[in-house]
């Protein structure tokens, strides 16, 4: 288990997070994204953010609490919604609602699809924002507006390191929709693909996590997204 350090300030707390996330304490990294949230309120109470509640729903999932952890990206979609978020990606606060659409694909989850593809639509159609900045085109290719091709050619960028991050998680969403094809071994190998691309980008994503989980297992209980 990671030590939990005597200075509670979001900034250690943070650093701790991810550090029992990546020693595997989920539990622990919970606790510790719990406790930088709170910070985060107390000291800082202006720069409301959905970075350590989208790390809880990846953390949640990777327990095996699917139903738990898409609930918290829905909470984090509403408050989006509701303006209650002052920093998120460049989509807007894009990342929350694709988080969900992936958990849609699971019979348990099944009834967020709407919820999602409906946010992400609002989204993508904001005159505020460019329509080819990252990661809109997730958006645009999960309500199908642009193709495979289109997404991958998109997150090509002209930082290598970037691109690495952006294409993990292209790759990402496009297992999500192969697995809507009920294409398990499909799934599991671009799932891989894109935990292998990620890993080489030393900004590690929540959907690189999920990649390396979903990939390393035979996923159960499949429903078609079309």
């Amino acid at each position: 288990m990671s030590n939990t350090t005597d200075d509670r300030s979001e900034e250690n707390l943070a650093v701790s997070a991810h550090e029992a996330f990546s020693a595997g304490d989920l539990d622990h990294a919970i606790r510790l994204c719990t406790a930088a949230e709170d910070a985060r309120k107390r000291d800082r109470p202006e720069a409301s953010s959905d970075s350590y509640r989208k790390l809880i729903g990846v953390a949640l999932w990777i327990k095996g609490k699917r139903s738990d952890a898409a609930n918290v990206w829905c909470e984090i979609v509403h408050d989006l919604i509701k303006h209650k978020i002052a920093y998120s990606d460049f989509g807007g606060g894009l990342l929350p609602g694709a988080l969900l659409w992936f958990s849609s694909i699971y019979p348990e989850n099944s009834s967020y699809r709407s919820k999602a593809e409906s946010f992400l639509q609002k989204r993508i159609s904001s005159k505020r924002r460019w329509p080819n900045m990252w990661p809109i085109p997730i958006g645009h290719y999960l309500v199908n507006s642009i193709s495979k091709e289109d997404l991958l050619n998109l997150a090509e960028s002209s930082s290598t390191l970037l691109s690495y991050r952006q294409l993990s998680q292209a790759h990402f969403y496009i297992a999500c929709k192969d697995f809507g094809l009920e294409n398990v071994e499909r799934y599991r190998s671009t799932m891989q693909l894109a935990a292998e691309i990620g890993i080489k980008n030393t900004c590690l994503e929540d959907e690189w996590e999920l990649a390396r989980f979903e990939g390393g297992k035979i996923p159960q209980g499949l429903i078609r997204t079309d």
